[in-house]
C-alpha cells in the first residue's frame, strides 16, 4: 500500500537547451509555460541558447511569460553541447532552489502536457524519473520505422546489460533531483549525456520511476534533428550499459585469485 504521506509540494523547473531552432524555440518555450500555469506548485522554464546564430535567442527574449510562472532564458556565447546547456541550466535551478530539474527537448516532440504526469510522480520515494514510449500509455507518433525498431532494440540491448528497471533508458525526456544530478560527474558535453546520466544515477542509488509519454516527429518546417546516428556518437552511448554491465559481473578480487592459485 503506497504511503499517504509519500506526496509532498515540490518545486520543478524545466531546462531546455535550443541551439539554431529559430521561432520554433519560441513556440515550444509559450506550450511549456501554458502548461506550467496549469501546475500546483512552484515552476519555472529555464531555456538554454546554445550559441545559437540564428534568431533562436531574440525569439526566446520577445516571450512575455505569464506572471504567476517564473522564465528565464540563458545564453553560451558559444555552442558547447546539449550536456553543458543542461548542466548550465540545472545549475541556476539550484540557485533559485528549485528541487527538481525537468529535461525536454525544445522541438515539441515531448508533449508539454505530460510534465503534469511527472509532477504526480515527484514524491518522497522517487529521486529519478524517465519518460518511456512502451507500454501502457505511451506511444510513438510519425515516427520513422527503422528509427523505431533501433531504438527499441538498443533499449531492449540496455536492459539486458544493465539490468536497469528503465524501459526506455535512451529518452531524453526526464526528471531528477536538482541536488542529486549536480552531485552527479558528468563529463559528456552532447547528447551521451543521457547515458552517462543513467548510469551513475543508477551508482549512486537513486530510486527510478517510468513516466509513459508521446514521442512525436519534428514537423517539416523545422531543421532536422542534432541528433544523428553516427557510429562515434551510438558507440558514446553503448559504452555505459557495458559499463553497467560490467559491474553487474561476479568479479573476484587479487587477493582471492591469489590464493586460489597458490592453492
Amino acid at each position: 500500500m503506497a504511503d499517504p504521506d509519500a506526496a509532498i509540494a515540490t518545486s520543478v523547473a524545466v531546462v531546455i537547451p535550443a541551439f539554431n531552432e529559430g521561432e520554433a524555440a519560441g513556440t515550444c518555450a509559450r506550450a511549456v509555460l501554458g502548461a506550467l500555469v496549469a501546475l500546483d506548485g512552484r515552476s519555472a522554464l529555464l531555456m538554454v541558447d546554445d550559441g545559437s546564430v540564428d534568431d533562436t535567442l531574440a525569439s526566446l527574449q520577445a516571450i512575455q511569460a505569464p506572471p504567476q510562472t517564473m522564465f528565464e532564458v540563458l545564453s553560451h556565447g558559444e555552442n558547447r553541447g546539449y550536456g553543458a546547456a543542461l548542466r548550465t541550466g540545472a545549475a541556476r535551478a539550484a540557485k533559485l532552489r528549485f528541487d527538481w530539474v525537468l529535461f525536454m527537448d525544445s522541438d515539441l516532440t515531448n508533449p508539454p502536457e505530460h510534465i503534469a504526469r511527472f509532477v504526480r510522480q515527484m514524491t518522497r520515494e522517487v529521486d529519478y524519473l524517465k519518460a518511456t514510449r512502451y507500454g501502457a500509455g505511451s506511444s510513438v507518433e510519425g515516427v520513422p520505422a527503422p528509427r523505431r525498431v533501433a531504438s527499441r532494440a538498443g533499449n531492449l540491448l540496455a536492459r539486458v546489460l544493465s539490468g536497469s528497471p528503465h524501459r526506455d533508458i535512451t529518452n531524453g525526456f526526464r526528471a531528477i533531483r536538482t541536488d542529486a544530478f549536480l552531485a552527479l560527474p558528468l563529463e559528456e558535453p552532447g547528447f551521451a549525456i543521457i547515458m552517462e546520466e543513467w548510469y551513475w544515477a543508477q551508482r549512486h542509488g537513486l530510486r527510478g520511476g517510468d513516466v509513459p509519454t508521446t514521442l512525436r516527429t519534428r514537423t517539416a518546417a523545422q531543421r532536422s534533428s542534432a541528433f544523428g546516428y553516427s557510429a562515434p556518437l551510438l558507440l558514446r552511448y553503448a559504452r555505459y550499459p557495458i559499463y553497467a554491465a560490467w559491474r553487474r559481473l561476479p568479479h573476484r578480487t587479487r587477493a582471492e585469485r591469489g590464493r586460489r592459485e597458490s592453492a
